[in-house]
């Protein structure tokens, strides 16, 4: 402790205003991001809602919802879901139960570490300052907030990509962030299926700069560091990751049956959605990819709001000029230009994704940071020109006035080069301060829009108000005796979730209406049953059905005659039910 005392004694002005420039940044990511949590936006999408109930299964049986143990890939819906999401999601739903907040912690803690992640990036390869306005890019960017609000399972890949490059990148100072690569990078495959036709490219192209800049370095590595350990170390985790997924890919795109790992199975689905890679469709798919890219739409409400775009529209124009300064960087000195280097594969590796299937933005996720970490990184070039060329307007970049003291001694000609080093340093940044009030005031905006208008016509997209009807149909079921008669546009993975079905009586009861299928669609289970009547009339009450509807179906005959047959309702948001 006396020794962190000392060194924070020891602290320039310079630092301790960086620092506090840090925390205050922070503090706007997690702002942005936890807010509200769990009620903006919405309840619970149907995606998360079933990557919630696989880690409450998870959570209590060590089975994912269709009763196989500790599988590498989920089997979902029938045509597979990404696991990481719902691993994560575990000890939360231990501690929180099954609630629409819990299963997005993993996200919010996932994007909050990711946007540290960027300023420990820039601030390594490029300078503190460079650092601090990157993470204050990302944390202010519409596309990374409203991705860090919800548990859409495939947006943990952005995060653990990130992770990976930076772990990869720092591999050129020390051996031993291997096995962090290793490790981060082997994860993000459990993220997202997508990015697994990219990521052994990625991993290559960056394992080659790094030898590359080894070999060439005259200072090499730090530390007493002989050998290989480190490399096999983290080749070792990404090899134990990976392999369970290449048996998966093995098992579904032959006759092989399901293979069992001890207590890890590697499923067998009942549809694999492997013939999505199309070399035909690369025109096209690249073409969706720039109309997305460019317009900042896919016609999806819940990726973008459409006066903001995924990072403002002026944003795509702010790229482009960012795309330009890393590539002539990098062709300057491409020893020293790791971080531009990685940039450009993973935004390579994006342009592949995008190509090679038709994406939206969730699909295309990859994309989006290495695009706002360019963006921001051509904002910073700039304004480092602009104090150039001010620097030179003002002493040709050598009679720069910082003080008016005569130099009548070498120790007041060592304390001016020092004030003039510290003055040419700091002038970037203080250039900085315009962009970042620019952007701080369309975050304003955007918050604003966000939590109020978007609020509100986001709100039935994610089912508002079924959260708290499920809770009331918990409180008048507590002896289990009353069937739940719904509309089927509510979504089966949403009640299962927050009516934390047993799972084996969800499997012995379940009744399919497309079995098999890529996306099945559950009839009943227990004594849920989705599919009424709605053109006939009802029983008149007796105490044993719940009856619960959206809007939507409230004016058919069955739920419209609820009310005279005896049933008293109770309204919850975009929900009504009838008891």
């Amino acid at each position: 402790m006396s020794n962190k005392i000392k060194e924070f004694k020891n602290f320039s002005k310079a630092d301790i205003i960086i620092i506090c420039l840090f925390w205050v940044i922070l503090a706007v990511a997690l702002f942005g991001r936890a807010y509200r949590f769990g009620i903006v936006p919405g309840d619970i999408n149907q995606d998360e809602a079933f990557a919630g109930y696989n880690a409450f299964t998870l959570a209590h049986t060590g089975k994912d919802s269709f009763g196989k143990s500790m599988p590498v890939y989920l089997v979902a819906w029938g045509s597979g879901m990404n696991a990481l999401e719902s691993y994560l999601a575990i000890p939360f739903i231990w501690i929180f139960g099954a609630k629409s907040w819990v299963i997005r912690i993993p996200m919010l803690i996932a994007s909050c570490f990711s946007v540290v992640t960027v300023y420990k990036l820039f601030k390594t390869f490029v300078n503190r300052h460079v650092g601090l306005f990157a993470m204050f890019f990302v944390s202010v960017m519409p596309w990374h907030i409203m991705l860090s609000r919800w548990g859409l399972e495939s947006n943990l890949a952005p995060a653990f990509l990130i992770f990976g490059m930076y772990f990869m990148l720092m591999t050129i100072k020390s051996r031993k962030y291997y096995i962090g690569a290793g490790l981060f990078y082997g994860l993000s495959l459990y993220a997202y299926a997508t990015i697994w036709a990219v990521v052994p490219f990625i991993i290559l192209l960056e394992l080659i700069f790094v030898i590359v800049v080894r070999r060439k370095s005259e200072k090499g590595y730090k530390g007493d560091e002989k050998g290989f350990k480190y490399e096999i170390f983290g080749f070792v985790i990404l090899l134990l990751l990976s392999v369970p997924l290449m048996l998966f890919l093995l098992v579904n795109k032959t006759d092989m049956e399901e293979i069992k790992l001890g207590f890890i199975t590697i499923p067998k689905l009942l549809y694999f959605r492997g013939d999505e890679i199309s070399l035909k469709k690369i025109p096209d798919n690249f073409k969706n990819l720039m109309n997305i890219l460019t317009k900042q739409d896919d016609s999806l409400p819940w990726n973008f709001i459409k006066d903001f775009g995924i990072y403002y529209k002026f944003g795509f124009p702010v790229f482009i000029f960012g795309l330009v300064t890393v590539i002539v960087n990098l062709f300057r000195k491409f020893r020293e230009r790791g971080l531009e280097f990685f940039l450009l594969i993973n935004l390579l590796a994006g342009v592949v994704t995008g190509s090679l299937i038709t994406v939206n933005i969730n699909r295309v996720n990859l994309i989006f940071l290495p695009i706002i970490c360019i963006s921001a990184y051509g904002i910073c070039a700039l304004c480092n020109l602009v104090a150039l060329i001010v620097l030179k307007l003002v002493g040709k970049d050598k009679k720069v006035r910082v003080s008016d003291k005569k130099r009548s001694n070498k120790n007041n000609t060592k304390e001016n080069d020092e004030n003039k080093a510290s003055f040419k340093k700091l002038l970037p940044g203080f250039f900085l301060i315009l962009p970042a009030c620019i952007y701080m005031v369309f975050f304003i905006k955007f918050e604003k829009y966000y939590f109020r208008e978007y609020a509100d016509e986001i709100s039935a997209y994610w089912c508002n108000g079924l959260s708290e009807a499920c809770d009331f149909y918990k409180e008048l079921d507590k002896d289990g005796n009353k069937t739940l008669i719904t509309s089927r546009n509510v979504s089966y993975p949403r009640l299962m979730y927050y009516l934390e079905e047993p799972l084996e009586e969800y499997l012995s009861t379940v009744q399919y209406t497309n079995y098999p299928s890529a996306f099945l669609d559950v009839a009943s289970y227990g004594r849920v049953n989705f599919y009424p009547d709605t053109n006939a009339s009802p029983a008149l009450h007796d105490g044993s059905t719940v009856y619960l509807a959206d809007y939507s179906f409230v004016d058919t005959p069955l739920y419209a005659g609820l009310a005279s047959a005896g049933y008293e309702y109770k309204q919850f948001g975009n929900f009504v039910m009838w008891y």
